[in-house]
């Protein structure tokens, strides 16, 4: 069954993040990621292109990494391994995409609707700013194994 939301939490090392709710001040180092819907589709089909392509690409990269050993062909059948979003993220930064143009498009996403700080107020652009690049990267990750790899690969 498809999930339809996940919980992220901000590592400690960040400070929490301010933000206005109905007139008051909070703060917050937990985000809600929601699987993206219709409005969402150009994104969520831009990300499941790059996934694709970046498998793609990766596995020809890597192909001669795979070729069985004439002496023991059997010491190479391994069991398929599910890539999780912190491999898939390498293998987009390795494909022929730019990677800062991918984040973007994914951060258009996040500010569209599918993150919510704490649940209640969308993220907006000059909070995500306010985010590390490494945390960044780990959402994106956490977000792509959740939502956008599961209709490719399942």
């Amino acid at each position: 069954m498809a999930i339809s939301e996940i919980e992220y939490f901000l590592s400690e090392s960040i400070n929490p993040i301010e933000f206005s709710y109905q007139g008051d001040i909070e703060t917050t180092n937990k985000l809600i990621l929601y699987a993206p819907n219709y409005a969402q589709r150009k994104y969520a089909f831009y990300l499941e292109k790059v996934i694709a392509k970046a498998s793609v690409e990766g596995m020809r990269l890597f192909a001669d990494f795979a070729k069985p050993d004439n002496d023991d062909k059997d010491k190479n059948k391994k069991e398929a391994v599910k890539p999780d979003g912190a491999a898939m993220i390498k293998a987009i930064m390795f494909s022929s995409y730019d990677f800062s143009d991918v984040l973007d498009e994914f951060n258009k996403l996040l500010i569209s609707g599918a993150c919510k700080l704490d649940g209640k107020e969308t993220l907006k652009q000059v909070v995500l700013e306010k985010i590390l690049l490494a945390e960044q990267k780990n959402i994106f990750a956490a977000y792509i194994e959740n939502f956008i790899m599961p209709s490719l690969f399942e």
